[in-house]
């Protein structure tokens, strides 16, 4: 009688847990090599979950994107008071964050601090999103400042504020 392709992989597994088993028994430190394995595999899994659970847990609360601004509820208007006092460049991390938060709402994005302006960027792709464009212009300005010269000046500030505008609905 012929068996099915999910048989066969059945069949396939009981012979390799059999045979991982004989050599088990035939070398008993081979044993504890498997279960220290085993445990270091589901180690990682736990704490792959925990971490990505932290993560998601501080995107919504708005903590830190790791650029050192604060955690404001509402963080257009924290890159306002900052452009107020003269601080452009945290200005600029806020109003980032102002972006990835209507993207979040209105373009499925999730917002993860491990994330790049480029993985954004490919997301907002992958889903044919029509901010592409406008989000395309606010890194084209945004990056140099953050990556390059870490300088932001009034001028600078107000075409990200321009633009985010525009990509999140607000005004200045």
């Amino acid at each position: 009688m012929r068996r099915t392709l999910f048989e066969e992989i059945l069949h396939w597994l009981d012979s390799l847990f059999r045979s991982i088993a004989s050599a088990m028994d035939a070398h008993p430190l081979l044993r504890w090599v498997a279960i220290a394995a085993v445990v270091a595999v589901a180690g990682m899994i736990i704490g792959r979950v925990a971490y990505r659970r932290q993560m998601e847990l501080a995107a919504p609360q708005n903590k830190t994107l790791g650029h050192g601004h604060t955690g404001s509820k509402d963080p257009w208007a924290a890159a306002q008071t900052a452009a107020l006092a003269g601080n452009y460049l945290d200005a600029a991390h806020a109003l980032y964050f102002a972006v990835l938060q209507a993207l979040a709402g209105t373009d499925r994005v999730i917002i993860d601090s491990a994330k790049t302006v480029g993985d954004y960027t490919r997301e907002l792709r992958r889903a044919s999103s029509h901010s592409l464009p406008l989000y395309r212009d606010f890194a084209k300005v945004y990056e140099p400042i953050v990556w390059g010269s870490r300088d932001c000046d009034k001028a600078r500030f107000e075409q990200l504020s321009g633009i985010a505008s525009r990509l999140t609905g607000r005004t200045t």
